[in-house]
């Protein structure tokens, strides 16, 4: 008795391949590529290794709502009264930078894919240690934000809308709104001494002026 095969299928776009398809004993299924793709990817969701493209809403949102955040808290505190401001204004920069990112890079797909954003979020987390020991802090807020946003396809929704909006470098809490930075504020000397130093020598070097809203470039 000879051995049974399985029977094999072939996935086309044009009808004018089945003849020869057919001809070597192959099933042809005749499909749009677009509903393909789409199948595939519930098949890759499904089974973890690509995320849901429902976090593309969201982050559309709440990077409206870090725009705004910064705004709120230039308006409100200035870095000349608390120079570890500097450290929140260069956090929700990186926020918004990963946000933007997350935006820009959603058409090609990567940050669909788990693994991938785990290995940037290791690099970064990496990145940010390697600043600390610097001690180039405006560089750890803003890496601290930028990995804040980066992780946000993660996680559910109702997690994503939960990011801090307010950072302070040595504060053992997360901070939401501003009258919890207000308040940390306050206190933010004795968080990180040698960071508070670091913020007061940059303040210094801008002329101390109120008026100068701090702003971290779009890279490291």
């Amino acid at each position: 008795m000879g051995l049974l095969a399985p029977p094999m299928y072939v996935v086309t776009l044009g009808e004018q391949d089945r003849p020869r398809l057919e001809s070597l004993g192959l099933s042809v299924i005749l499909t749009d590529a677009s509903y393909f793709a789409e199948e595939l990817k519930k098949v890759l969701v499904e089974g973890g290794s690509m995320l849901d493209d429902s976090w593309r809403d969201d982050i559309r949102e709440i990077l409206v709502t870090v725009i705004g955040a910064k705004a709120e808290t230039a308006q409100r505190f200035n870095c000349a009264e608390y120079p570890a401001l500097l450290y929140t204004l260069c956090y929700q920069d990186g926020l918004r930078h990963g946000l933007e990112l997350l935006l820009a890079r959603s058409k090609r797909g990567e940050y669909s894919h788990s693994c991938f954003v785990r290995d940037k979020l290791q690099a970064y987390d990496s990145a940010k240690r390697e600043k600390r020991a610097q001690r180039k802090y405006t560089d750890v807020a803003y890496i601290e934000g930028y990995l804040n946003a980066l992780m946000l396809p993660l996680v559910e929704s109702e997690e994503r809308f939960g990011v801090p909006l307010f950072y302070l470098l040595g504060s053992k809490d997360d901070i939401f709104t501003l009258d919890d930075l207000g308040s940390a504020l306050l206190t933010s000397k004795s968080l990180h001494r040698v960071a508070y130093r670091s913020a007061e020598q940059s303040v210094r070097r801008n002329g101390g002026d109120p008026e100068i809203v701090f702003s971290h470039q779009p890279w490291l």
